[in-house]
């Protein structure tokens, strides 16, 4: 099996696992794809559905994680636009980042409320 071939087989056997919502194996597939082929034309693409389950679960997470997934997210976006500045994802990933926004500062408010 050659290169091109088992890197878009195994990228996209790293979405399967986003499409059937189990975000933390699509998370650590994504990973493990990267890190196996890091020179891959579907790196970009592989960051883009790790970004999107880490979203998944930093949104739905318990108020008590949500503040911490929510920094390590935007993280992955400063990473993703390092990487990949005129990304083709940047219209999604800019309009998640607005609803990042906004919860770290609900975070932000009610830790004002509470001093």
């Amino acid at each position: 099996m050659d290169y091109a071939l088992r890197c878009s087989s195994n990228s996209g056997n790293t979405k399967q696992y986003y499409i059937i919502r189990d975000f933390k194996a699509s998370m650590k597939a994504n990973d493990n794809f990267i890190s196996t082929y890091p020179g891959t034309k579907f790196r970009e693409e592989s960051m883009f559905v790790k970004f999107n389950s880490m979203f998944e679960i930093a949104i739905n997470s318990i108020q008590l994680k949500k503040r911490d997934r929510l920094l390590e997210l935007k993280n992955h976006y400063k990473l993703m636009l390092g990487y990949y500045p005129e990304t083709i994802f940047i219209n999604d990933l800019k309009k998640k980042m607005k609803l990042i926004e906004k919860e770290l500062k609900l975070f932000k408010e009610n830790e004002s409320l509470t001093k």
